[in-house]
């Protein structure tokens, strides 16, 4: 089982490290523009910037952040900033870093997904299995619960605050936040990206299968109660759908290693998009983007921010709907 499980761990670890710069600037970028220079130690004064200027202070283990190499990054409703790593996860409270750990109550240190709900329950998702936090500490969901312990690939909530879940088992659903089940209807794939568009009961999941002796990956539209599934018209995809995030305007995005796909508002058609002008570009390495990655402004890349202005339209073919269920 360890010697099944160890080779993906390091290959998420190495691409999570790869990157892990960029996560660092969001870090920075989330805790706003009224911080000291870059490397100036916390309550600093802050110096006079020109005009379209930002100042950077830099976080580490002096600070609390034992762990170097974030990949998630959230800022609940209360203000405090939860930042996951392979190893921990921590809350900076605008001093200090406090560690969250499996004398925490969380069922792993490795860290996969981060969601805080509408009624403000923040959920942790880890490599083995989901937790949920009560305001001091973690509490496990259980498998009795109905939600196994395996990765959480990732975690939404619509506007009934139901919970969902994604996991290489499916795409789970709890209605109440303490009894799970396989979603109605979800065909049975390993479920890799969910996210619900904010106050409306839409939600858009990721599936990666097999068909026809490869893999592929589909994206599925829960809405009013039915599914929609979503497939290339010019091929198939051939990455696994890693995230979604929806920018500023309503544009919902589907990443994969290679590629970014530009949803619609409306069942149409889905917009390959190219992120960079070279070919060949991986958009991102971390396995989670979180919304503030793809903002009006640009997207976050493995080699950096890029403005919108460079992200240009891809490719022949079309995104349609396959099928509806």
């Amino acid at each position: 089982m360890r010697r099944e499980r160890f080779p993906e761990m390091n290959s998420r670890f190495f691409r999570r490290l790869a990157s892990a710069h960029w996560m660092v600037w969001m870090l920075l970028l989330a805790a706003g523009p009224g911080l000291a220079a870059a490397g100036a130690p916390p309550g600093a004064p802050v110096e006079a910037l020109p005009k379209g200027r930002i100042a950077f202070r830099s976080y580490g283990t002096q600070q609390g952040l034992n762990n170097l190499a974030p990949s998630l990054l959230l800022q609940d409703r209360l203000g405090y900033i939860w930042v996951g790593t392979e190893d921990g996860l921590y809350r900076y409270d605008g001093q200090r870093f406090q560690t969250f750990d499996r004398r925490m109550g969380l069922p792993s240190t490795y860290i996969t997904a981060l969601h805080e709900d509408l009624r403000g329950t923040l959920w942790a998702g880890t490599y083995q299995g989901l937790a949920r936090y009560d305001g001091s500490r973690f509490a496990a969901v259980p498998e009795e619960a109905g939600l196994p312990n395996v990765p959480i690939e990732g975690i939404t909530s619509d506007r009934s605050n139901q919970v969902w879940a994604a996991t290489p088992r499916g795409l789970f659903l709890s209605r109440n936040g303490q009894t799970w089940g396989l979603a109605q209807g979800w065909p049975g794939g390993a479920a890799t990206a969910v996210l619900a568009r904010p106050g409306a009961m839409k939600v858009w999941a990721a599936e990666w299968r097999e068909s026809k002796g490869q893999k592929e990956a589909v994206v599925h539209e829960w809405d009013a109660g039915h599914w929609r599934v979503y497939g290339r018209a010019g091929g198939l995809w051939t990455d696994r759908i890693d995230d979604f995030a929806e920018d500023a305007n309503g544009w919902v995005w589907a990443r994969t290693r290679r590629e970014l796909d530009r949803i619609p508002g409306r069942p149409a058609l889905l917009a390959r998009i190219r992120a960079l002008s070279e070919s060949g570009t991986t958009i991102t390495s971390p396995r989670r983007v979180s919304s503030k990655s793809i903002s009006t402004s640009g997207i976050c890349t493995r080699s950096g921010f890029r403005n919108r202005s460079k992200v240009r339209p891809y490719s022949t073919g079309s995104i349609s709907v396959i099928s509806t269920r």
